[in-house]
């Protein structure tokens, strides 16, 4: 954090860590002199609970600022785990195969929401969405190496909490044997 005093000068900070903003249920109001940055340490935090940060100033006048405060953040105890993509790594494929399904399995121990998302070589096909299958329609003029990355991420309220898994699969666009008369 930082903190600034235009008429004199800062002569200590105290952290808190609470439920709410300002709120001190988890670490009460702590010194920590004229630092601005702590590693608290020793927390007993419940999963799924989301905790705020705050901080209070006084300047050489021993006038306290109000607690500044972070937005909150979430113990998120498990990221999620990719257990299985439809689509193996190093596969080969023809130029314009339709309906190739990549579909993902995950699992996450907190039992959070999941969404998925789907690149193929660095663009977005598919993105953030509760759906795990993707349908690749392979172009007909497409071919050589291709990486698809398939994402996963834990959410809550609509919002990521912090958990990202990823797999990259490598996968050959061949052009299609001629079928001998």
């Amino acid at each position: 954090w930082s903190s600034s005093d235009p008429e004199t000068a800062i002569v200590d900070n105290q952290y808190a860590i609470g439920t709410t903003p300002g709120g001190q249920e988890t670490r009460p109001f702590t010194s920590v002199g004229t630092a601005n940055e702590v590693t608290a340490q020793g927390l007993d935090l419940e999963q799924g609970k989301t905790y705020y940060f705050s901080v209070l100033t006084t300047n050489e006048a021993g006038s306290t600022s109000v607690p500044g405060n972070s937005n909150g953040i979430r113990v998120n105890g498990s990221v999620p785990k990719i257990t299985d993509v439809s689509l193996a790594d190093k596969s080969k494929i023809y130029q314009g195969t339709s309906g190739i399904n990549i579909a993902v399995t995950a699992e996450d121990r907190d039992g959070d929401i999941l969404e998925y998302r789907f690149t193929i070589d660095g663009q977005i096909v598919q993105n953030w969405s509760v759906d795990s299958d993707y349908v690749w329609d392979v172009p007909a003029n497409d071919f050589g190496r291709k990486t698809i990355v398939v994402e996963v991420r834990d959410v809550q309220d609509g919002q990521p909490i912090g958990g990202l898994a990823f797999r990259n699969i490598r996968v050959f666009v061949v052009k299609k044997p001629i079928d001998p008369p």
